[in-house]
């Protein structure tokens, strides 16, 4: 996967993988019985974890030191987890599958 010129090629990849590790988590937090807000929550910050490392060192190859980053970037998902926990926290009344799908639009 290395080989990939195109920044938006690799941005995308690593988005994908972050989003299918968010839906895993997710699902597997929800069948062991977590609320779907609690499941939304971690598995956000798991693939928040995932795309930050796979964004910093393979999309942008930035070698900066992470405080700035860091901010920055926590910011900005911080900001979508707030909207993804709203949209579970409002749809948990109502079949799971549609917080799940409002979740991950939300982080996107």
């Amino acid at each position: 996967m290395f080989f990939i010129k195109s920044k938006l090629v690799r941005f995308s990849i690593v988005g994908l993988i972050a989003a299918a590790i968010q839906l895993i988590f997710i699902s597997g937090l929800i069948e062991i019985g977590a609320m779907p807000v609690v499941a939304v929550s971690i598995s956000f910050i798991v693939a928040m974890g995932f795309s930050y490392i796979g964004q910093k060192k393979w999309t942008f190859i930035n070698n900066k030191s992470h405080k700035l980053v860091l901010i920055k970037y926590f910011c900005v998902q911080f900001l979508a987890l707030f909207l993804s926990v709203a949209s579970a926290s409002y749809i948990s009344g109502f079949y799971w599958a549609s917080s799940v799908i409002i979740a991950i639009v939300a982080t996107l």
